[in-house]
C-alpha cells in the first residue's frame, strides 16, 4: 500500500513538474516574440520620438527700393537693410518617429520619420507677399510694394524621456513619404531594429503613435492591427487607428522590428465635416524603408 502511494505520489509530482515546465518555456517564447510582453529594457516604446516642426518668416528685401519705400517700416535701426523677424507663423505642426541609429563619431542620432513630415527642411524657400497699407507716412501715400520673406523651418525632435533636441534633413524619399532626420546625439535609448524583411499580409503588427499630439515624457500610445493588404499606389494598407500626430510613427512586427511606418490615414466625412481619424492606415513597402537606411549603413 505504501508502494502504491509513494508511486502515485510521484506520478503527481512528475506531472506537475512536467506542466510548470511547460508554463515557463511557453511564457519565455511569448516573452522573447511578441511585443506586448517584452520586458521594460526591450520595449521599442522607449525609442519612440515626438517630432514637432514650427515655420518662420523672415523678411529680406522689398521691391522697388527707393527713398518713400515704406519697406523703411522694417528698417528701425536705418541701416538699409530689412530687419529680421523671428516670430513664428500660425503654421506649427507635430508628428510621430523613431530612432533608428546612432553615429558616436559624429555625435549624431538618426529617425525614421515621414517625408512630408521634414520635406520643407531640404533648403531655403522664398515667397513674396504684396503688401498694401492703406495709411499715409509724414503726408506720403505708401503704395503697394512686394516683400520678400524667407521661410526657415525649425524642427526639433523629443525623445521618450522628454529630452528636446533641434534637428535637420538628411535623406528623403518624396515618392514612398519616407525621411530620416538627424539630430544631436540622444544617449541612453536603443534604436529600433529595422526588419530583415517585409512582413506577410494579415500578420499581425504594432504602432507606436501620438496622434493628436497625445504622448508626454514616459507615456505613449502602442495599437495593434494587421496588415491588410496593398493598394494600387504601392502602400500597405493596416488595420490601426490613426490621426493627425500619427504621421512618422513605426509600423512594427512580432519582434519590435521596423516594417513600414504610417504615412496617412484614409478620410472621411459626416455632415459635413471632415476628418482622417479611422481604423486604415496607409504606409510604404518595406523595401522604400531598407532602400533609405542602407547607403548610409545608418544600422
Amino acid at each position: 500500500m505504501i508502494k502504491k502511494n509513494l508511486k502515485r505520489l510521484a506520478i503527481v509530482t512528475v506531472t506537475i513538474l512536467l506542466a510548470m515546465v511547460t508554463v515557463f518555456l511557453t511564457k519565455v517564447n511569448v516573452t522573447s516574440n511578441i511585443i506586448p510582453n517584452y520586458t521594460s529594457a526591450q520595449n521599442p516604446v522607449e525609442s519612440f520620438i515626438f517630432v514637432e516642426r514650427q515655420v518662420v518668416h523672415i523678411r529680406k528685401a522689398c521691391i522697388p527700393l527707393t527713398d518713400n519705400n515704406p519697406c523703411g517700416l522694417y528698417d528701425e535701426d536705418n541701416d538699409g537693410e530689412i530687419d529680421p523677424d523671428p516670430s513664428p507663423t500660425p503654421h506649427m505642426a507635430s508628428s510621430s518617429g523613431s530612432l533608428i541609429g546612432h553615429n558616436t563619431q559624429l555625435n549624431e542620432s538618426y529617425i525614421l520619420t515621414a517625408y512630408h513630415v521634414c520635406a520643407d527642411l531640404e533648403g531655403t524657400k522664398f515667397m513674396g507677399a504684396l503688401i498694401d497699407i492703406k495709411e499715409k507716412i509724414e503726408g506720403v501715400d505708401i503704395p503697394p510694394h512686394f516683400l520678400i520673406i524667407e521661410l526657415a523651418n525649425l524642427h526639433t525632435v523629443t525623445d521618450y524621456q522628454g529630452r528636446k533636441y533641434n534637428a535637420e534633413f538628411l535623406r528623403g524619399d518624396p515618392d514612398n513619404d519616407v525621411c530620416i532626420l538627424k539630430a544631436t546625439y540622444i544617449p541612453g535609448v536603443r534604436p529600433i531594429k529595422i526588419a530583415d524583411g517585409p512582413a506577410p499580409v494579415n500578420s499581425k503588427v504594432y504602432n507606436i503613435a501620438s496622434p493628436r499630439s497625445l504622448s508626454v515624457p514616459g507615456a505613449v500610445i502602442t495599437f495593434e492591427g494587421y496588415i491588410t493588404g496593398l493598394r494600387p499606389n504601392g502602400f500597405h494598407m493596416f488595420s490601426l487607428p490613426v490621426g493627425p500626430g500619427s504621421s512618422g510613427s513605426p509600423v512594427l512586427n512580432e519582434y519590435g522590428e521596423i516594417i513600414s511606418i504610417v504615412s496617412h490615414g484614409y478620410p472621411w466625412a459626416i455632415h459635413r465635416r471632415m476628418g482622417w481619424e479611422a481604423n486604415i492606415a496607409g504606409g510604404p513597402r518595406f523595401k522604400a524603408i531598407k532602400d533609405l537606411v542602407n547607403p548610409y549603413q545608418i544600422q
